[in-house]
């Protein structure tokens, strides 16, 4: 899976309920809550369209995507991709990635 940090803007929402901005490093800005979903910034992302990524919507989903017998979970390469952005824990990346 790859981010498309050339075309949107990534958002996400972590544990503690705030908004950041994800940065192609996969650094994190925290964004003002009240300022993010403005009627401003929606005409503004016609241009550069947003993307908001929830953990805990991550979270209803996990245990299917990281369970190694189901045909339909994530690769090795999206998990990673998920403990980057703060999704996963570091334990669980290391459980889903031992064969």
């Amino acid at each position: 899976m790859k981010m498309p940090f050339e075309t949107h803007k990534i958002l996400i929402t972590l544990d503690d309920h705030k908004i950041y901005k994800l940065h192609a490093d996969f650094s994190k800005t925290e964004l003002n809550n009240e300022e993010v979903l403005t009627e401003e910034s929606l005409m503004k992302s016609r241009k550069m369209p947003f993307i908001l990524m929830h953990k805990s919507q991550f979270d209803y989903g996990k245990t299917t995507l990281m369970n190694r017998d189901n045909p339909q979970r994530m690769c090795k390469e999206t998990a990673m991709l998920y403990y980057r952005i703060g999704f996963i824990g570091k334990e669980e990346l290391e459980e889903y990635l031992a064969d």
